[in-house]
C-alpha cells in the first residue's frame, strides 16, 4: 500500500471519527437544550395560567366584597329581611322586589354571574334573582344545608370575610338551569358594626372557560386542562382543545395509568416532565394545584410534535456534519497529494538512478525536510556522475598506454 493511500486513510479515519463524535455531541447537546427550553416554556405557561386564575378569583372576590359595602345592598337586606317574614307573596315583599330587583340583577350581570343571593344572618335566603327552588329556604336548616352555598355562607358569617367555594353540583340550578356545577362567592353585609347577613353570587359553570382557550406557545397539539377532584375521579371542569364538551363530562379514575399529570394536579402536586396524557400518549407537561378552589391546572404538548422538531434539528446537524466531513476529506486528499508527490517523485528518481539514469535532476519546491532530501539526492547524483566520468577517463587513459 502506497504512502499516499496510507496518509489518506489516516486522515480519513481521524476526520470521520472526529466529525462523528462532534456531530453526536452537537445532537445530544441540542436535544438536551431543546428539552430544557420546552420544559421551561411549559412551566412558564402554566405559572402564567395560574396568575390568570388567581386574578380571575381575586377579581370576583373583590367585586362581591365591594358591592357588599354598598348602601343599596344594606337597604336591600334590611327591607327584604323585614318583608320576608310577612310572606314572599305579600304586598310589602313584592313592592321591595319591584324596587330593588333591577339594581340587584344588574349587579349580577355586571360580573357575569348566574344568580345573586341575599341571605340574612339567620340563614334565610330572602332574595335571589332567579327564584329557583332554593329561594325562601333556610340555608342552615333546609334541604340545601350540605351545599357549597351553605359552606361559603358559614365561612363569611364566622370569619367575617369574603370567601369562595369550589365547584360542585347544586341541585336547584341543575334542575332548573343549565348549571352542571356551581361555585359561590359570599361576603358579609354590615350596618355599621352590626352583621346583617351575606350577599353571594353564583358563578356560571362556563365563566372560566376562556382560560383554557389561549393556545399561545403550546404549538398544534398543546392544551390547557383545568380539573378538580370529584370523589375518586379527576373531573375536567373546562373544555379542552380536542373536546369542546369535556367540561363536567370527562373524568379519569385516580390511580389509572393515563392522564397522570391531571391526576397529580388535583391531588395537590406540582411538577413538570415527560408523562402519559389522557389519550394514553406520551406528553410533555407541567402541572399545578390551586388550593383556594381545589383546582388542578395542566399545560401539555404531545412529545411526538416536540420530537418532530428535534428530528428536523438532528437532520440539519447530520447534513452539516456530512458536508463538513466531505470538505475535510477533500482537503485531506489535497494535503496527502501535496506531501506525497515529492516523495513519490524521489522514489521514482531513485529507481531510475539504479538503472543508470544519472542525468536526471529533481526540482526543489520546498524548504522543508523533503526539500533538503531532494537537494541531497541531486548532489548525490551529481557526485555519481562525476565519479563515473572520472573512472571512464581513467579507463580510457589506461587503454591508450
Amino acid at each position: 500500500m502506497s504512502i499516499r493511500i496510507k496518509m489518506l486513510l489516516y486522515f480519513s479515519m481521524v476526520t470521520i471519527s472526529t466529525a462523528v463524535l462532534l456531530t453526536v455531541m452537537a445532537i445530544n447537546s441540542s436535544n438536551r437544550i431543546l428539552f430544557e427550553e420546552i420544559e421551561g416554556e411549559l412551566n412558564s405557561l402554566v405559572d402564567q395560567k395560574l396568575k390568570n386564575l388567581y386574578w380571575y378569583i381575586e377579581e370576583k372576590e373583590n367585586y362581591v366584597k365591594n358591592i357588599a359595602s354598598l348602601q343599596l345592598i344594606e337597604k336591600s337586606m334590611l327591607y327584604f329581611s323585614e318583608s320576608f317574614y310577612q310572606g314572599v307573596k305579600g304586598e310589602s315583599y313584592l313592592e321591595n322586589n319591584k324596587k330593588y330587583h333591577p339594581y340587584l340583577n344588574d349587579l349580577k350581570d355586571r360580573t357575569n354571574a348566574y344568580d345573586i343571593f341575599l341571605i340574612n344572618k339567620q340563614g334565610d335566603i330572602v332574595y335571589t334573582a332567579l327564584h329557583e327552588q332554593d329561594f325562601a329556604t333556610n340555608i342552615n336548616t333546609g334541604i340545601y344545608n350540605a351545599t357549597e352555598l351553605h359552606q361559603v355562607f358559614n365561612d363569611a358569617v364566622i370569619l367575617l370575610e369574603t370567601k369562595i367555594s369550589e365547584f360542585s353540583r347544586y341541585s336547584p340550578s341543575l334542575l332548573e338551569g343549565d348549571q352542571k356545577q356551581s361555585a359561590f362567592i359570599a361576603a358579609p353585609i354590615f350596618s355599621g358594626d352590626k352583621l346583617l347577613g351575606v350577599i353571594a353570587i353564583q358563578l356560571k359553570s362556563d365563566d372560566h372557560y376562556y382560560l383554557t382557550k389561549d393556545y399561545t406557545g403550546i404549538k398544534n397539539t398543546g392544551e390547557v386542562v383545568i380539573s378538580k377532584l370529584d370523589k375518586e375521579d379527576a373531573l375536567l371542569i373546562a373544555p379542552i382543545r380536542r373536546d369542546s364538551d369535556a367540561a363536567f363530562n370527562q373524568r379519569y379514575k385516580i390511580g389509572s395509568d393515563i392522564a397522570l399529570p391531571i391526576q397529580w394536579s388535583v391531588l395537590g402536586k406540582n411538577g413538570s416532565g415527560i408523562s402519559v396524557g389522557y389519550e394514553d400518549t406520551e406528553i410533555f407537561a407541567a402541572w399545578r394545584y390551586i388550593p383556594e378552589i381545589k383546582w388542578g391546572v395542566v399545560v401539555k404538548i404531545e412529545t411526538q410534535e416536540v420530537f418532530s422538531s428535534i428530528q428536523r434539528l438532528t437532520d440539519v446537524l447530520l447534513i452539516t456534519g456530512l458536508v463538513i466531513t466531505m470538505l475535510v476529506l477533500l482537503f485531506a486528499l489535497y494535503i496527502s497529494r501535496k506531501l506525497t508527490s515529492p516523495l513519490l517523485e524521489l522514489v521514482d528518481a531513485i529507481k531510475r538512478a539504479t538503472r543508470g539514469e544519472l542525468s536526471q535532476t529533481i526540482s526543489v519546491d520546498s524548504n522543508d525536510e523533503l526539500g533538503d532530501l531532494t537537494h541531497s539526492f541531486n548532489l548525490m547524483l551529481d557526485a555519481r556522475k562525476k565519479t563515473k566520468a572520472y573512472w571512464r577517463n581513467q579507463t580510457r587513459s589506461c587503454r591508450l598506454l
